[in-house]
């Protein structure tokens, strides 16, 4: 997960902290640097497997959403990489933005499949959990701030609202590790642990803006 922190820092340098789109301000390596990173991220969402079936193994998403979350993010970091390969010599064909598309549409309902599974707990547990969620649903919607406008023009992104109007990388993650400490001490049973997100300061440097 300490890349987690790399990418983020790498996205808000484009957005946050420039005021403009990603597909706008970043240059191409910058972008390229970016997506080749993007399945860090999913442990962020696959933690939210961990603690719905520690409790509830028997529920749908026990069986088979990690790896398909899984999946879909990888199929989605080879789209964006292509995409933003062609984009930087000069032309992206309708394929590649249809494959982009696809993948997008692909990893968001995966995700919002995992995200949906706090529901089947009781409501003791869920407002628990709740947390983790919505810390997911915020990362997710800074993940969406990558998407190409031609390869997400006819669709709804699922976790835009989530993104709020001041992002700050070190609150984001201390809030994060902290609701992970409370599950994992309270909640999680021997053997299953949920994970962090650790600080990765020499990015921090680099883009002092995202703080």
């Amino acid at each position: 997960m300490k890349m987690t922190k790399k990418v983020l820092s790498f996205v808000l340098s484009c957005t946050v902290a420039m005021g403009t789109m990603f597909a706008l301000a970043c240059t191409p390596q910058q972008k390229l640097a970016v997506v080749t990173d993007v399945q860090k991220f999913i442990p962020v969402v696959t933690n939210v497997v961990d603690a719905v079936c520690a409790f509830t193994p028997a529920a749908a998403v026990c069986t088979g959403a990690a790896t398909a979350v899984s999946s879909s993010a990888a199929i989605l970091d080879a789209a964006l990489v292509s995409y933003f390969t062609a984009e930087a010599n000069g032309t992206v064909p309708p394929t590649i933005i249809a494959a982009l598309s696809q993948a997008i549409s692909t990893f968001e309902a995966d995700a919002t499949n995992i995200l949906g599974a706090i529901r089947i707990l009781d409501p003791t547990r869920q407002a628990e959990i709740a947390a983790i969620v919505a810390a997911a649903q915020v990362l997710l919607s800074v993940i969406e701030t990558l998407f190409p406008s031609l390869a997400t023009a006819n669709m709804h992104l699922a976790f835009g609202a989530a993104k709020p109007p001041g992002f700050s990388l070190n609150s984001f993650a201390g809030s994060y590790d902290k609701s992970v400490d409370v599950c994992n001490a309270k909640y999680m049973p021997r053997g299953v642990s949920l994970k962090k997100i650790h600080a990765h300061n020499v990015f921090l440097r680099m883009f002092p803006g995202v703080h």
